[in-house]
């Protein structure tokens, strides 16, 4: 995201697919273009443009935070929302109270909370979509330019940014743009983060949600190599976790981090590649602080060996819907068969795409209030998991 300064003036531009986001004198323009290429083309014949100009560089923000007028803010009532950012009777009340200060967030909050009770009706969401461009200066102020029609990585809930979605490719530093939403007044209930990383940011935004409080729900998918899982043993209340990735040959023990989870973690989902990479996550299916509800292992190195770990261990009686498509389990299934009893809770098993012999599905099925086995491959066919790599979305529920 490049910044460019000349004396006191700051102009900015950022890349959103075919779209240039321009942002100069505090005003935002945006410009198409035919292609994604054609878009990073123009953006660099800009930047050279303004650099012979005599523009120089700039790491200074687009609208500094001096400009921006203070937010209310009542400690008492944030500590409630801080401690559980989905409680909507707390956002009530701090809704009633920004009101009563004449600042736009109040009605904000009372417009969504009146969506979350009448379903989001169409004529709520429009009021809602209303208000935030009528006081977006106010709401967004410097992440005004980052939230681009279509495009916004905002997800608004209870008046303030619920949601963070993080997209490599889209344009803009992801660091950044997690820093700034963090320090802003509308993101400090965060609660759920989505990022999707091809950069060498990983670790470093990994580090700075570490620090995040109000983070409940977490999905990192990179096609690059996880080096370092521990900050994910850091936020104190996860409840759910997602996480793809590689892990490198070298490096078994990059999933130790997990092992130490928060013991409020409710859900988990792995889609990890490498090799001996079940010795770092062992220790996990040990614990007996744990309450796991929905555990998922789409990754052929995971699956036996933790699944034989689960039917043995204490987790086993809280697991509702256990997930294992999209790979070849064999030691798992005849651990799960055999210890059936010890699976006290567990009603949905997902299996969709895996190699199952008929007599084993008809034996889970017997058991089981709800086997997901939708498209099963022949034991014959010469299917691989890397046939349906593209699939691992359009599989999950």
């Amino acid at each position: 995201m490049p910044r460019l300064s000349l004396v006191d003036d700051v102009w900015e531009v950022a890349q959103d697919g075919v779209r240039l986001v321009i942002v100069a004198a505090g005003k935002q323009t945006v410009r198409r273009f035919i292609s994604p290429d054609h878009a990073k083309v123009q953006l660099d014949k800009l930047v050279a443009e303004k650099l012979a100009a005599g523009w120089v560089r700039s790491a200074a923000p687009v609208i500094p935070p001096s400009v921006e007028p203070a937010e209310p803010r009542e400690p008492a009532l944030e500590a409630a929302l801080a401690a559980d950012p989905y409680d909507a009777q707390a956002y009530s009340v701090y809704g009633d109270w920004y009101q009563s200060q004449q600042h736009p967030r109040g009605e904000l909050i009372a417009l969504q909370l009146a969506e979350e009770e009448d379903g989001q009706t169409e004529k709520l969401r429009a009021a809602v979509r209303n208000h935030l461009a009528r006081y977006r200066a106010v709401l967004l102020g410097e992440l005004a330019q980052l939230d681009v029609e279509g495009a916004s990585p905002f997800g608004w809930r209870f008046g303030f940014i619920h949601r963070l979605e993080m997209l490599d490719g889209n344009g803009g530093d992801l660091e950044e743009l997690l820093r700034r939403t963090l320090r802003h007044p509308s993101g400090r209930f965060l609660a759920e983060v989505s990022a999707r990383i091809h950069s060498s940011s990983l670790d470093a935004i990994l580090t700075e949600l570490a620090g995040v409080p109000t983070l409940r729900e977490l999905s990192i998918a990179t096609a690059g190599t996880l080096t370092d899982t521990s900050p994910l043993a850091r936020p104190a209340k996860l409840t759910k976790l997602v996480l793809k990735g590689n892990v490198p040959d070298d490096q078994p023990s990059v999933l130790a981090g997990l092992a130490r989870v928060a013991p409020t973690l409710e859900s988990l989902m792995l889609r990890v590649k490498g090799t001996g990479v079940w010795s770092g996550l062992a220790p996990l299916f040990g614990r007996r602080d744990l309450a796991l509800r929905h555990l998922g292992m789409r990754s052929p190195g995971l699956v036996d060996p933790a699944i034989c770990a689960l039917a043995d261990g204490p987790l086993a009686a809280h697991v509702e819907t256990l997930d294992i498509a999209l790979t070849d389990p064999d030691d798992a299934l005849r651990a799960l068969l055999a210890k059936r009893d010890r699976f006290a809770s567990l009603r949905v098993l997902k299996l969709t795409f895996d190699r199952v012999v008929p007599k084993a599905l008809a034996a889970l099925r017997g058991s089981i209030a709800k086997v997901i086995d939708d498209n099963h491959y022949d034991p014959d066919d010469d299917y691989t998991h890397e046939d349906h790599e593209d699939l691992y979305d359009e599989v999950q529920e």
